[in-house]
Order: C-alpha cells, then sequence, then structure tokens
C-alpha cells in the first residue's frame, strides 16, 4: 500500500515494464541516474556542529550589520515610505510609516493607530513633508478623500480629451481656427 491505495500485481509489471533498462535503486550511491556521494558519520558530524544555531548566515545579523542594509528606508507596494524603527511601539516588523513620524514629531505625541490616519493633501504618498500631511480621523479620511477621487478622474478625462487636439493643432497649423479657443 502507497499512500491511500493499494498497487496491484498488474500496476506493478506495467511500471517495471516502462522502466526497463534505467538505473534506479534506493539507498544506494545511486539514484534514478544521479551519483549520490556518502558521508562519514565524521564528515556528518562536524556538518552539524558548524550549523548549530543558524538557519542562515545573514539571518542572524538585523539592522545595519546585514550585508544586505539599504539605510533603514524605503518605498512598499502601495508606495509609502517605511522608515526602520524597531523602538517604536507602534513598528510592524521594525518598520514604521515616515508620515506618521513626521507628524508625531510636530504633535509631540504618539498617533493612535486605530482611530487616527494621516492624509496627504496632495495626493502623493511620498510627499512627506509637513506642509503635505494632516491628521484625520479614521471615518473622515474616507468621506474628505472620495468627492477628490471623482473629481480627479474627470480632470483626468478632459486632459486625455484635450490632448488629442493638441496633437491635431501641431499636425495641422492651418486648422488653426477651428480649434482656437
Amino acid at each position: 500500500m502507497v499512500g491511500n491505495y493499494i498497487r496491484t500485481e498488474e500496476y506493478k509489471k506495467d511500471m517495471s515494464e516502462k522502466l526497463k533498462g534505467r538505473k534506479i535503486t534506493w539507498g544506494n550511491k545511486i539514484s534514478a541516474g544521479k551519483k549520490r556521494i556518502k558521508l562519514s558519520e565524521k564528515t556528518k558530524k562536524k556538518m552539524s556542529e558548524s550549523h548549530k544555531g543558524i538557519s542562515h548566515p545573514n539571518m542572524s545579523r538585523k539592522g545595519s550589520k546585514n550585508p544586505a542594509w539599504k539605510g533603514g528606508r524605503f518605498r512598499d507596494p502601495r508606495g509609502y515610505i517605511s522608515i526602520y524603527m524597531p523602538e517604536h511601539p507602534y513598528a510592524r516588523r521594525c518598520y514604521i510609516f515616515e508620515h506618521r513620524l513626521i507628524m508625531e514629531k510636530k504633535l509631540g505625541r504618539l498617533l493612535d493607530p486605530k482611530n487616527e490616519v494621516i492624509h496627504h493633501l496632495n495626493g502623493i504618498k511620498d510627499d512627506n513633508r509637513l506642509e503635505n500631511l494632516c491628521v484625520m480621523k479614521r471615518g473622515e479620511h474616507t468621506n474628505q478623500t472620495e468627492p477628490y477621487k471623482k473629481k480627479i478622474r474627470e480632470l483626468e478625462e478632459i486632459i486625455k480629451r484635450n490632448a488629442k487636439y493638441d496633437t491635431v493643432r501641431e499636425e495641422f497649423p492651418e486648422w488653426k481656427m477651428v480649434f482656437s479657443n
């Protein structure tokens, strides 16, 4: 029985015919045609001792001691800037958003992560200038941004339409009177 099913004699004969001529032995030096090196007990013990307590050589080195360190500042997939600050009480995996740090410094207190959010006034998520940030209650932020998003979509459509006319103006200057504002 292998797994949850039983191999019949017919199945075994069929498989032995298909595998005829191949070198497949288990537990020896040859496995599925590839050579395996047999290690001595002494070598196995040395390898075991050398790897004790270390999953990966760089995993034990945190922060600036890790060779993959890039300064502790990165842009997350949503476009926000994160700063390495493991001592911050609201840090997630040792990182906190830069805009939250800037606002906390200005206010002189910690922001409530459940009720307070930082709104980027110009909508650019990595523009963390103090004049571009404001603190809002979580519910207010959702209500505040929705009308702006709708207006931005409308303006983008107007720009797309006008871009078509601009290319026509450049290509056919003699039609200037038709497209003049």
